[in-house]
């Protein structure tokens, strides 16, 4: 999208289209709209091609004789390129996908945006070369938290090209409620054509007029729960519900509400609560899917460090403490579960990672109940799958299905079912037996029959088994799909990084009298703490009414806290920890931010670079882009390499920080030596050896400190013996 945002601002007349722009292998076609956002702006961008139409799957049956859709490899054929001829926008039996549901909505050639709320008027623009928008009859529904509650049909009269005024008839005494509410605008044709039939919808727009405010339940009125301390449980109950903790592990073991069992760890494959940062195989994550499973996301080792409860606010706190890890991998989880007398259980969550990844697929929370809550209801974005940089085809609005009919089935299966923009969701077994869940926050989640894990080895269809339990992924955030199977990974909005988080959900029974469906618990949410790249630091409160206290140092703000009253700057090497308070609701969750120092640096020297991938981006602070020595073979650029950069005034240091390149092996530095200098001109070495064939970051520390403006890290040889260096960042030890 970068790259034709700079050819339409070059106003080079020469038209341009992409080839391949879109390539929608499997679950697939990320970011479609902000493509065509770019070529909608730019006169000399006029278009491209989706690769490509449908999955060249053949119809077959394995020994069993259940039939499946075949690809590279499933008859002997050698050599052969695999599943790479499943990148259809629809099914090898032409089945629909969300793929074309996605195209569908971004390629519709009419447009809606609001003028005047408050009167109800919007602008509609008729992007058609040759039809008149009165050739559409126009229905307009107006929905309250997901529900139609009035509706109506427009008359309109719009030439190709033209944008005019429309007022929606909307009573204002109708949006008084604290709630949300949508008008949706649908085009279906008046008239049936060789192509499509009567009523068939062109086009379909929503406009959210006013989104609902968090409201809290009250909490005064609700007895504190009873707690038994046993040696290796903890169970926390009420005449509504019983939540066991296993001592030995510190996760959440046991959940009833009423008579309802919604988990048991004893009981075959059901677990709770747990941290869920990993994402099951998808062919349009390419190379992603590889460092993610290296990096052991798939299989982390829990240990508990801590286990703690108290009493606070008619409610019982559960904290707990602990690290994730594989191999080397480290990822430092804080618990907190606050639990009143109607069962509702908040769960406040907060994460720092130490991974040799820059970027993860998701952050959430993973649990798996009872197979009986087959039922699925939500509020959010749907009915179809839907993901953050693929859901432009999908609207807000209340939905039920099961969790049998949220798997899609892929050719090569692989993870799916994602909904965003989620207000809340619930699985049941009917009315009175259920699980709901919700955040102060939108949020996304999946419900399915299948671990993450199980579509990582599944080749065909027939090679999953439903579980006999429901796996719910809810998660805080959620990472786009982007075209990586042959092209860029997902944008950089789209993009989590492996930094801290904090988040938290609500849960609570379906279908108990003192249950509030629509309301949150009376907890201050987790702040949230950010700095800019040019230093600025802000922390946000999740409502005004709550005030914010930090520490600099990685102190505990209830003790040492400043009272945050504004963004304030800071360049240097930090570790803030913030907590919000209110008078009203009990304080957050601490949440814990490290920053290393902000680079005010440049390259001094580098002797080579390879078109785009230029010295500087060896210290942007981005660890996705890298600086890469000219790989031309018709150049004749040896070994050695060099990159030499000024720290713009002197430093004591005690080494230098080497962050490989992250997507794949080529240019990593095998032999190497650093050298350091006062005035750019006279070097020492300071340290000379080998790195590991890895993506993690890896230290070089000199045998003593040394005072210095310049440094420089010389590639004397790359991992794999070729004739290139590559640097994704460069930092400094002090």
């Amino acid at each position: 999208v970068d790259r034709i945002t700079e050819y339409g601002k070059s106003e080079n007349t020469k038209p341009l289209i992409m080839c391949e722009y879109g390539h929608t292998m499997g679950n697939a076609l990320g970011n479609l709209k902000e493509y065509w956002e770019a070529i909608e702006h730019y006169p000399n961008l006029i278009g491209g091609f989706i690769w490509d139409w449908r999955d060249q799957g053949l119809l077959t049956k394995n020994k069993k004789g259940e039939p499946y859709y075949a690809y590279g490899g499933d008859f002997g054929d050698n050599p052969n390129s695999g599943s790479f001829c499943l990148n259809g926008m629809v099914l090898p039996d032409l089945g629909s996908t969300s793929k074309l549901v996605e195209a569908k909505a971004v390629f519709q050639n009419i447009e809606a945006a609001w003028v005047n709320k408050a009167l109800g008027e919007l602008a509609i623009k008729n992007k058609y070369a040759f039809t008149n928008l009165n050739e559409f009859n126009v229905q307009w529904d107006l929905s309250r938290n997901g529900k139609i509650i009035d509706s109506g049909k427009l008359l309109i009269d719009i030439a190709p090209g033209k944008t005019d005024l429309i007022k929606i008839p909307v009573q204002n005494n109708k949006l008084n409620e604290n709630a949300d509410f949508y008008i949706d605008l649908s085009f279906t044709l008046k008239e049936e054509r060789l192509w499509a039939k009567q009523g068939y919808e062109l086009a379909h727009v929503q406009l959210l007029i006013k989104k609902a405010k968090v409201e809290y339940f009250d909490f005064s009125k609700l007895r504190t729960p009873d707690i038994i301390e046993e040696k290796e449980t903890l169970v926390v109950s009420s005449s509504e519900f019983q939540v066991e903790f296993n001592k030995t592990t510190g996760k959440m073991a046991l959940l009833k509400f009423g008579a309802n069992l919604i988990f048991d760890e004893n009981e075959n494959e059901q677990f709770g609560p747990r941290l869920s940062i990993y994402e099951g195989y998808i062919a349009n994550h390419g190379k992603l899917n590889s460092p993610w499973k290296n990096a052991g996301l798939d299989k982390l080792d829990w240990k508990l460090k801590e286990i703690n409860w108290h009493k606070m606010d008619n409610a019982i706190v559960v904290d707990v403490s602990g690290v994730s890890t594989s191999g080397e991998n480290q990822i430092d989880e804080n618990w907190r579960y606050i639990i009143w007398e109607n069962g509702h259980i908040q769960i406040q969550t907060n994460i720092i990672p130490n991974l040799s990844i820059k970027r993860l697929p998701r952050v959430g929370l993973q649990m798996a109940v009872q197979q009986s809550l087959s039922n699925l209801k939500w509020f959010g974005k749907g009915p179809g799958e839907n993901y953050p940089d693929k859901n432009y085809g999908a609207t807000i609005g209340e939905y039920k299905s099961t969790v049998a009919e949220q798997y899609f089935p892929y050719v090569r299966p692989q993870s799916c079912g994602l909904k965003t923009q989620t207000r809340w969701m619930q699985v049941y077994a009917n009315e009175n037996k259920g699980l709901l869940i919700s955040s102060p926050q939108d949020f996304s989640f999946s419900a399915l029959n299948y671990l993450e894990t199980d579509f990582d080895e599944a080749a065909h269809t027939y090679d999953l088994e439903p579980r006999k339990v429901i796996v719910l992924n809810i998660n805080a955030e959620h990472g786009g799909l982007g075209n990586a199977s042959c092209g860029p990974g997902p944008l950089e909005q789209y993009t989590l990084r492996a930094k801290p988080y904090s988040f938290s959900f609500s849960i609570q029974p379906v279908g108990l009298e003192k249950t509030d469906y629509g309301k949150q618990a009376p907890v201050c949410g987790t702040p949230i703490i950010t700095r800019d790249k040019n230093g600025l630091v802000e922390i946000f409160a999740n409502a005004k009414d709550e005030e914010l206290y930090f520490t600099f140092d990685g102190s505990d703000p209830l003790k040492n806290g400043k009272l945050y009253t504004g963004p304030f700057v800071n360049k240097e090497a930090i570790h803030i920890k913030a907590v919000a308070k209110s008078n009203t609701r009990m304080q957050s969750l601490v949440a814990s931010q490290d920053f290393s120092e902000l680079k005010e640096w440049i390259v001094f020297y580098a002797d080579s670079k390879h078109q785009e991938h230029g010295p500087e981006l060896a210290i942007d602070n981005n660890p996705e882009t890298f600086w890469h020595t000219n790989w031309d073979t018709n150049v004749n650029n040896p070994m050695p390499h060099e990159i030499q950069i000024d720290l713009g005034r002197g430093k004591t240091i005690k080494g230098i920080r080497y962050l490989p390149h992250q997507n794949g092996g080529n240019g990593r530095i095998k032999e190497y030596e650093v050298l350091v200098s006062n005035d750019g001109k006279s070097w020492e070495k300071m340290a000379a050896g080998t790195f590991p064939d890895t993506a993690k970051e890896q230290e070089v520390k000199f045998k003593k400190p040394v005072s210095v403006r310049y440094f420089a890290l010389r590639a004397l040889s790359e991992i794999n013996g070729a004739f290139y260096t590559s640097v994704a960042e460069l930092g400094i030890i002090e």
